[in-house]
């Protein structure tokens, strides 16, 4: 039988027991039940759709859907599109107005804002500390970039560069900016920073909920 992993940082974090586990099926996971009862949030992955496992019955469980783009399509993207709004992109060094609202609503779709079992701001603060290190600690973002127009900001977009791929941090716009292509503005950011340092792909994941995001990215060229 394989074992459950305790998270410590999580564990910690929370101040409750957090684990995880990778399974194939859900005859794989129900094997697991009876040391199931010793977390009180575990995270399980799995490369399939696990269907009928008596340990999911009843909890919350979301897909992940991860987006990808080549440095080819990059390319390609930035040479049929104009990309003229860098002016309004910024470094942000700080926890600055309106930033902790935006982090709030990248993770509008996570699994610690829609599991109502999470009822002790484990999700504010969860992504409270995750805003701020990465404005503090450059090993957990390269950069946390704000769109900001007339003091105000309106986007903005964590990244790391790792083995040649950027990965997507947090991404979110102002519930009353949307539709004015400031996202695209954030992604395109991106694509040139990929271009200038040379990465050969970027890397984002979104819930397959998030109906929106989905046809965000692949508007933006990218493919799952």
């Amino acid at each position: 039988m394989m074992d459950i992993k305790r998270l410590d940082w999580d564990s910690k974090f929370f101040d409750y027991n957090v684990g995880c586990i990778n399974v194939d099926d859900a005859d794989e996971l129900d094997a697991m039940l009876p040391l199931v009862s010793g977390y009180r949030l575990l995270y399980i992955f799995s490369n399939t759709a696990i269907n009928n496992s008596d340990i999911l019955k009843n909890a919350y469980h979301d897909v992940k859907i991860s987006f990808t783009i080549s440095l080819n399509a990059i390319r390609l993207y930035m040479s049929q599109h104009n990309y003229n709004q860098h002016i309004f992109m910024k470094r942000a060094k700080s926890i600055e107005g309106g930033l902790i609202e935006l982090a709030y609503g990248a993770g509008a779709y996570s699994r610690f804002k829609m599991d109502k079992n999470f009822n002790n701001n484990e999700f504010e603060r969860l992504y409270f500390e995750w805003l701020k290190k990465s404005i503090e600690q450059p090993a957990f973002a390269d950069e946390v970039i704000v769109y900001r127009k007339n003091d105000n900001i309106l986007g903005m977009v964590t990244y790391t560069i790792k083995n040649s791929i950027l990965k997507v941090g947090l991404i979110a716009v102002g519930a009353k900016n949307k539709g004015r292509g400031i996202g695209r503005a954030l992604i395109m950011y991106l694509y040139n920073k990929a271009i200038e340092s040379d990465v050969q792909q970027i890397d984002v994941d979104t819930q397959k909920i998030n109906k929106n995001a989905i046809r965000f990215y692949k508007a933006m060229g990218m493919t799952i």
